[in-house]
């Protein structure tokens, strides 16, 4: 096993311009980028070959992609590529599909475009994304060979303020997460200091990946972390929890 990692900001915040093969007026392509993953952009097929593509107005570096709560069907092939002309032609990665939430990483490339093209599997219903994150990812030292572990619980929520944000949907199989540290020392502990000041507490979602070697990712919160310390020693105990912001298990009704 690797360890964890995470993604604490979203570069297409900051972009200058998005396209896209297609867009559906009800649910415009700013969606995609603006940190509710309930609130998806849609394309308007449902078939063949569809492409998104980012505009930073200026070379940016990224070296990873995470797709929030789309719903791709199997047999679904994807392109990341990127250039300094548009429409970029060069691939950086392959993202392999997986149901609700896929991540990627790759060899770090500073581009201006982006350009996620996405072929279609049988049977795909009208294509959306939740929210697209192109960023620079922070692997955490931590491995499970020293003390790491991660619970998962499953569980209805009726309704959901996503922090005042009202869905008007029920929502289903929300992940909580109790991430266990143990015996750690001090270069760890700033490690997870690095993470809270990076998202400000639990202001601000971002992409927690449980493993490195695992195809899992999540937008999450940051709900808190509880420590101990041993003193004779000088290692911690942490208990890093971590709450789903919008269930990569709902999707929308087909506009």
């Amino acid at each position: 096993m690797a360890g964890p990692a995470y993604l604490s900001t979203n570069g297409l915040t900051t972009s200058t311009a998005l396209s896209s093969s297609t867009e559906n007026a009800l649910f415009p392509r700013d969606n995609i980028k603006d940190l509710v993953a309930g609130n998806p952009f849609k394309w308007t097929e449902s078939a063949g070959g569809i492409h998104f593509e980012v505009d930073f107005g200026a070379a940016r570096s990224n070296d990873t992609l995470a797709i929030i709560n789309h719903n791709f069907p199997t047999g679904t092939t994807f392109l990341l590529k990127a250039d300094d002309t548009t429409p970029p032609t060069t691939v950086r990665a392959t993202p392999i599909w997986k149901e609700f939430n896929i991540w990627s990483g790759f060899t770090a490339a500073s581009f201006r475009y982006w350009r996620l093209e996405v072929t279609l599997g049988a049977g795909a219903p009208i294509a959306e994304i939740g929210e697209l994150y192109l960023g620079t990812r922070v692997d955490l030292t931590s491995r499970r060979s020293f003390g790491f572990d991660t619970g998962i619980i499953h569980r209805k929520v009726a309704r959901e303020t996503g922090r005042g944000c009202k869905h008007h949907f029920s929502l289903y199989d929300r992940e909580f997460f109790s991430v266990l540290f143990r015996k750690i020392r001090d270069p760890m502990i700033a490690e997870l200091d690095a993470l809270e000041r990076a998202v400000n507490g639990a202001r601000v979602p971002f992409i927690w990946i449980p493993d490195t070697v695992l195809t899992e990712a999540f937008m999450v919160r940051k709900m808190g972390d509880h420590r101990e310390l041993t003193v004779a020693t000088n290692e911690w105990d942490v208990d890093l929890e971590l709450e789903e912001e919008s269930p990569a298990k709902v999707k929308s009704s087909n506009v």
